[in-house]
């Protein structure tokens, strides 16, 4: 099983995230080096590709959007993000269902 760096905290879980935006797909990526990888559609520019990984993450693991936030990196490609609402095994298993680890 591949490694991600999860932290579980009260509120539920965060890890960091790995962001290639202006993609062709929209999509989550394999994990790689502790770092879970994602492709959007929408450009860097004026927030628009944080609002689309904040939809792809609140879509892949089945969580109203309002429980996904950008901890750190708004605006950098490498960005932390919470997820309230779930915990780690709750991760593991949605990530194995899509293939992921």
């Amino acid at each position: 099983m591949k490694a991600l760096n999860i932290l579980e905290t009260r509120a539920g879980i965060s890890f960091q995230l790995k962001v290639r935006p202006a993609s062709g797909r929209q999509r989550l990526l394999k994990i790689k080096g502790g770092v879970l990888k994602a492709e959007v559609t929408a450009p860097p520019v004026g927030g628009k590709a944080n609002r689309d990984v904040i939809k792809l993450i609140s879509k892949s693991l089945n969580v109203p959007k309002s429980s996904v936030k950008i901890e750190k990196g708004e605006t950098t490609s490498r960005k932390r993000i919470a997820v309230s609402g779930i915990n780690q095994k709750d991760l593991w298993r949605k990530l194995h269902e899509k293939s992921l680890v």
